[in-house]
């Protein structure tokens, strides 16, 4: 196996047996900067985990396909934030 330092790209997709994209690794795609992970057949990605672009505030999202979001954020002033 080849071992590089550096891998240089704006965009990194690990797709699944069938060629559905399932991990996304992503810089200020969609406003949105880290990674990404989607479902089976799922247009929107089910957890991100990185930064807001506009802000660089931090954030983890949780998302179900039925349904309901869990979103957990620092403010600028360094609160916890939860929605």
């Amino acid at each position: 196996m080849e071992v590089h330092e550096q891998i240089v790209a704006r965009r990194f997709v690990l797709v699944d047996e069938e060629g559905n994209p399932e991990v996304i690794i992503s810089g200020a795609e969609a406003g949105f900067v880290g990674l990404q992970i989607a479902g089976s057949g799922e247009n929107e990605p089910l957890v991100q985990i990185g930064f807001i672009a506009e802000s660089s505030l931090p954030s983890i999202r949780i998302r179900r396909p039925e349904g309901g979001q869990l979103l957990i954020s620092v403010t600028e002033e360094g609160d916890a934030a939860v929605y």
